[in-house]
């Protein structure tokens, strides 16, 4: 259980960090555009 556990956990983390990574991305590309 734990070695399956263990993958899943790491696969949602870099899930997680990736939106968070486009989400910024997408941040500074409006702030661009609008100044």
């Amino acid at each position: 259980m734990k070695k399956q556990n263990k993958p899943m956990s790491t696969a949602y983390h870099q899930t997680l960090i990736n939106i968070f990574i486009i989400v910024v991305l997408l941040a500074l590309f409006v702030k661009v555009v609008f100044l």
